[in-house]
């Protein structure tokens, strides 16, 4: 089993840990959200087990880091507390699955594995999207339009991948800074209109159907084709 997961969480969760580690999984071990968040982007992991009694503030910007990244990463919430309420809560946060602090470790095992197949299936059947003549391929990160491949920068294929993920919805700057670049709040730059006329550059310029669309006073969008009366795209 090559899977790592990444166990945030105190030195009272550490026996999950090691239960894990038995059960064949590599495991990350930091003590504090914060450290985490700031480590997220430079780790391989396959799955989250975040300890829900952590300093909240901190816990959530973890949790938005792992939201942002172009890997889908499960994330399960451990909780020393099995109201109802506090559940809901952890979902609401962004957990696919939470768990009490004394859930026996066969079930724990039992729900990671569940999980990871589950996340990885879906992984598989999502890495290949086709929006009218393009295609993209974020397993081997090819972009074709009309069979004609297409050469991206790291960057510029990875906000046109988020495009595609949004096909036919209006994206916020904010929201692309947010889940291509990470940063939430950024009012003063055009680093996305700026990658914007790239990909126009490279995926629309010369074809007749333009792909890429502004929407005005929200941000961009990737549409595909309408036809019209007489079956011509608009």
């Amino acid at each position: 089993m090559e899977e790592c997961i990444l166990l945030v969480g105190e030195d009272g969760r550490e026996h999950m840990g090691e239960g894990l580690r038995k059960a064949g999984y590599d495991v990350i071990h930091l003590h504090s959200a914060q450290e985490a968040a700031d480590r997220v982007e430079n780790l391989e992991f396959g799955l989250l087990l975040l300890d829900a009694e952590l300093p909240s503030v901190e816990a959530d910007r973890l949790l938005l880091g792992i939201h942002g990244e172009k890997r889908r990463i499960p994330v399960v919430m451990i909780t020393d507390s099995e109201d109802a309420d506090k559940m809901v809560e952890c979902f609401d946060r962004g957990a696919h699955d939470v768990v009490a602090a004394e859930v026996p470790e066969k079930v724990l095992l039992a729900r990671i594995k569940n999980l990871l197949l589950i996340f990885r299936g879906a992984v598989q059947m999502n890495s290949r999207i086709k929006v009218a003549d393009l295609t993209i391929d974020r397993e081997v990160r090819i972009v074709q339009r009309e069979e004609e491949q297409i050469g991206l920068t790291a960057k510029e294929f990875d906000l046109l991948w988020y495009l595609a993920l949004h096909v036919n919805q209006a994206c916020s700057r904010q929201q692309i800074l947010k889940h291509v670049w990470r940063h939430e709040f950024i009012a003063d730059t055009n680093v996305v209109d700026v990658y914007i006329r790239h990909l126009r550059l490279k995926i629309d310029y010369g074809q007749k159907y333009k792909l890429i669309r502004t929407v005005r006073g929200v941000g961009y969008q990737l549409q595909e084709p309408r036809m019209d009366a007489s079956g011509q795209a608009t």
